[in-house]
Order: structure tokens, then C-alpha cells, then sequence
């Protein structure tokens, strides 16, 4: 990829929704009548609409499988979160 390059908007999970609205504005959405609703694990239960989720083990070996595979993926989102504090 050329280091010259420029993105828009980099969009965190941790900060959904002003991402959200950010991509929406550069693209010309509408964000006044729909937003995506919100399914936190640490909202659930305060809303009406809260629908429970039983969570369930993936045992050890699947979750060490995941974590070699996603090990890059994590770096690279690590890296990204501290250069957006910086700029």
C-alpha cells in the first residue's frame, strides 16, 4: 500500500456511534430517522428491547486457534487506536 496514503475515517468500535455518524455524513446518509440499535453486552437490560444471549464456552484450544489467527489483526488495531490519540 502506498504510505502516502489517506483515509477518511478510521471508525473504532469503542466509539461506534460518533463513528457512525461521521461515515454517514462523509457519505451523504440520513442518520435522523435510522440508527443501528445497540446490542452490548454491557447495555443489555436497559432497553425494552434486550433480547438475552447465552454465552458459551469455545474451550481452550478453539479460543488459542483464534488468537493465532486474529494475532496480527489485534497489532494492527493496537497501533491504529494509539496513532488516532496522537492526531
Amino acid at each position: 500500500m502506498d504510505k502516502n496514503y489517506k483515509f477518511d475515517h478510521v471508525g473504532f468500535l469503542e466509539n461506534f456511534r460518533p463513528s457512525f455518524e461521521k461515515i454517514s455524513k462523509i457519505l451523504g446518509v440520513d442518520t435522523t430517522k435510522v440508527l443501528p440499535k445497540k446490542r452490548s453486552f454491557n447495555e443489555f437490560g436497559k432497553s425494552s428491547e434486550s433480547v438475552p444471549v447465552n454465552r458459551e464456552s469455545l474451550g481452550r484450544d478453539v479460543e488459542f486457534e483464534l488468537e493465532k489467527l486474529t494475532y496480527l489483526d489485534d497489532m494492527i488495531y493496537e497501533h491504529a487506536i494509539k496513532i488516532s490519540k496522537i492526531n
